[in-house]
Formats: C-alpha cells, structure tokens, sequence
C-alpha cells in the first residue's frame, strides 16, 4: 500500500504545509538526513579516538544543521571529530539524498549521457578569530583548512568531501584520496589547479575521463595541427591531438580543446586551453560543457553568503571542518527541496527560474514561528520514512510552492566598466548634497 503524506499532516501540520511549504520540506528532510541512529553508527564504526558521553555525536551535528541553515545563530558546543568520519556524513547523506531525487524524478537533465559528470574543487576556509593562545601573538589571518568538493551536477549534492587540516596544504597534496574513488565511465571536471600527470594518468588508469584545464607547467607533445571546430557563445573554438607522457614513459593521447575568447576574462587571459581524453563528442560541446563547472561555484557561493559554513568562532581546524561538513549536509536537504521542485514544475522551468538562496531566507524567516507551532516530537514519525515515502511527502508539499516567492533576479548584460577618475588628494572628501545640487542647477 503506497504512503499517504495526509497521514502526517493534521490540520495544523496542513496548514503549515499550505502556508510555507518550504520550510516544512526542509525540516523533513533534515529530520530524515539526520536520523540519530545511522548517526551515531557511522562515528562508532569511524570513529578511533573520541567517545560519546552525555552529548551524542549525533546531537552535536542535529546542533550543527540548525546553525548551518541560519535557523541559530551558533553552537553552544562543538566537538572536534576524525576526519574520516566527517567525509563518510557527507557521503552518506548524499547517497540517501540522491535515492529521494531519483524517486522524485528531479534529476537535471544528462550533462554528456553515457558518462557519470563529476566536479571537482577546492574551497579554503577564511580566517577565524584569533582566540586560541597560539593565535594571539600574530595578526596573520589564522587559516582552519581547507577541502576538496565533488559535486554531482545530474543529481545537484555534494557527494564527497575531502577536509584537510593544513590551510597552507597544496590541493595536489589530496588528489590520492580522489583517485580512490574514481570510477569507470567517471568524467571528472576541473580547473587548471588539477592538471597534473598524476592525477589525468591515475583517472585514465581507471577508464575513467577528464575534462580539465590546462595548466602551463603541464608538458606535452603535438601529434596534429590546431584546427578550427566552430564558435560557442564565448568565442572561437579550435582543436588539435596531443600526448602526455608521465614518469614511467608511459603515454596518453589527449584532445586538447583552445577557445580563443571574444573577451579577456577578469584576469586578462584571451585564450582557454581544455584537455580531455573523451572520444566521440564534439569538441564544441566538450567546450560548453566545461563551462557547466562554475556550478559548484554556485555551491560554494550559497555556502559561504547564505548558509554558515565558516564559523569564525571555530579555531580549531576539526572544529572548523566539522561544521562545512555538516553545512555540506545541510545544502544537500535545500538541493534536494529544489529536486523534488523540479519533479512536479519541470526541470527547465525551475532550473530557470528558482534561487536556492532565495529558497534558503524564506526558510529562515518561517522556520522558528513553524516550530513553535509544530515542535520537534511533531516531525519524528519523517525520520523513519523511506526514500519513496519521503519522496511522495515532498512531491505533495512541492505542489504547494509559489515559485514567484524564490523567483531569481533577472539579470541584465555586463557592462564595461568605465574608467576611474584620478585620485586627487587635495579633495579626500565631497559634500553629497552639494554634488546633487549642482546637478539639479544644469538641468
């Protein structure tokens, strides 16, 4: 017998579910991705070091994922975690995340179908306060760590996460934790920071691709001329046939993809070089499609401006790494939200129109008045449900929603920017009101 979500919904629950539907999808699922039990599993199977005492691992990330969301304004408590099990909560809750959006049918649409799109990046984390004693006696910013991301753009969730607790590390120094998990029919996506032999050579080893940057200290050989392919909305795009060779003398042969921009980017380079060992598809959509990577820039933009996932109160490098971890986790359950939106408006249509952010402040702004109404004992029974239960309770709320609310900007072509005046020392400040009086005068 299929789940009936009206079993739940009492008439206050309706109500609420009718009113704000947002904020009651996403503490459903943040209720569901943070079952006590998997929890608590997970840090005593990872776990080599810390023990629980009165305060369950489990409670210190429920704690976290409020503060995460914006929905408190900080912990009363954080407690340093081990690395490994920081990643696996990621990693679970994205594998628990992912089976909802495939039962609400929101994937966005197959990148390049036949291959599993993965990318990759690295995010440091700012500088926090100076309040350990190590951390008085300089004025230096004070750098907790830093990580490596993977974001699985079909599904829209970060599926990995790599912390590290050098601020100071290389991303280099991680990629072997990366290569542990590629997979065959893997196509990783990057920047130039990734471009390296070891890591194109590890991926290909593993009959997976890439689809990377090009870094200049990368060395490789010309096996055919440069050749025109067409033009994307960013320029021209050329392509010709090249080899690496790495250490051991062995060879791969690349397709290295140079679009020529029509204009510089913000660091004045007129000319991008991609490679890749795809075969089979055009070079001009191997080209738009690593443009699709500025994706996972959009999710380290909502991490960092509209959920807290630098703490600045956090010295200690777990500490500080534990809660972007559990931030990641609490992205997932808005991404998901935006999923199930898709499943009933249509993925184009939200893809379009809907801003997780905007989606991220109307839950902030409903959610402590919802549970006052409807207090923690009220959304237990969420916990204990099934991907396709929970899954028929977010397609009912998603039919609710009025995407007017969470519309994005439209936004408007750049212009160019015009050239400054020239400082002049003599004037270090203007009278405002003068400025618009005068100008009032001329007209």
């Amino acid at each position: 017998m299929p789940f009936d979500p009206g079993m739940l919904l009492q008439p206050l629950f309706e109500r609420f579910a009718q009113g704000t539907p947002l904020s009651v999808m996403t503490r459903a699922l943040l209720e569901n991705a943070l079952r006590p039990e998997p929890l608590d599993e997970l840090f005593e199977r990872l776990s080599v070091r810390q023990y629980t005492k009165e305060l369950l691992f489990s409670t210190v990330v429920q704690t976290m994922a409020l503060v995460a969301c914006r929905l408190y304004k900080s912990p009363r408590a954080v407690y340093t975690e081990q690395l490994p099990v920081m990643r696996e909560m990621v990693r679970d809750n994205a594998r628990r995340c992912g089976a909802v959006v495939e039962e609400l049918g929101g994937q966005v649409p197959a990148l390049l179908p036949g291959y599993r799109v993965k990318i990759l990046d690295g995010n440091a984390l700012a500088g926090t306060h100076h309040r350990l004693k190590e951390l008085r006696q300089t004025t230096a910013a004070a750098l907790p760590g830093k990580s490596l991301v993977v974001l699985d753009p079909a599904l829209g969730l970060a599926i990995d996460v790599i912390p590290c607790e050098d601020g100071h590390a290389q991303e280099r120094s991680l990629f072997t934790e990366v290569l542990q998990t590629v997979q065959a029919r893997d196509l990783w996506v990057e920047d130039r920071n990734f471009c390296t032999l070891g890591f194109i050579f590890g991926v290909a080893q593993k009959r997976g691709f890439v689809l990377v940057r090009e870094h200049k200290g990368l060395p490789w050989q010309a096996t055919g001329e440069l050749r025109y392919a067409g033009r994307t909305d960013t320029g021209r795009v050329y392509e010709q046939e090249v080899q690496i060779t790495n250490e051991e003398g062995q060879t791969l042969k690349l397709r290295r993809v140079v679009i020529r921009l029509d204009e510089p980017t913000r660091d004045g380079e007129t000319e991008v070089a991609l490679l890749s060992n795809v075969r089979g598809v055009r070079t001009l959509k191997l080209a738009r499609l690593y443009l699709r990577r500025w994706t996972i820039e959009g999710l380290f933009n909502v991490l960092t401006t509209t959920l807290a996932c630098e703490q600045k109160g956090l010295g200690y490098p777990r500490a500080a790494l534990f809660s972007f971890c559990v931030t990641l986790v609490a992205y997932n359950a808005l991404a998901t939200v935006k999923a199930a939106l898709r499943g009933v408006h249509g993925s184009i249509k939200v893809e379009e129109e809907v801003s997780l952010p905007l989606v991220a402040e109307h839950v902030c702004r409903n959610y402590e008045g919802m549970m006052v109404g409807l207090p923690p004992e009220e959304w237990l029974p969420f916990g204990e449900l099934s991907a396709p239960d929970l899954a028929g309770c977010l397609r009912h709320w998603a039919a609710m929603v009025c995407l007017a609310k969470v519309r994005k900007a439209k936004s408007k072509p750049r212009k160019k920017g015009k050239a400054r005046p020239a400082r002049d020392s003599s004037k270090p400040h203007v009278s405002t009101a003068r400025l618009l009086a005068a100008r009032r005068q001329r007209q």
